[in-house]
């Protein structure tokens, strides 16, 4: 038996909330990379976030959501971006020490 109207699920309520997330959930991703032993190769920093925009917004259909399915594309991107970002930094930081 299927739903009867569209189900919406707000995961954030604003951009803020979004922006607190990313922080905390990209620096996890990049930490569970560097202890599972994933070294940086700027190859997935570089290859990655487009790849993440593109099966977002096109393969995934993103674009029928209008402007938030854009935003949210991009966004998706810059964490990808971000996570491999610290996760460099993680690399970066041990070798100095």
């Amino acid at each position: 038996m299927g739903l009867k109207f569209d189900l919406l699920h707000f995961t954030d309520p604003n951009l803020f909330h979004y922006f607190e997330k990313f922080n905390r959930y990209s620096s996890l991703a990049a930490e569970e990379l560097g202890e599972h032993g994933q070294r940086f190769d700027f190859l997935q920093l570089l290859v990655r976030p487009p790849w993440v925009f593109f099966k977002m917004y096109l393969i995934r259909a993103g674009f029928l959501d209008g402007m938030q399915g854009f935003i949210l594309s991009v966004l998706s991107a810059c964490y990808v971006f971000t996570k491999y970002a610290k996760l460099w930094e993680l690399v970066h930081s041990s070798r100095r020490s």
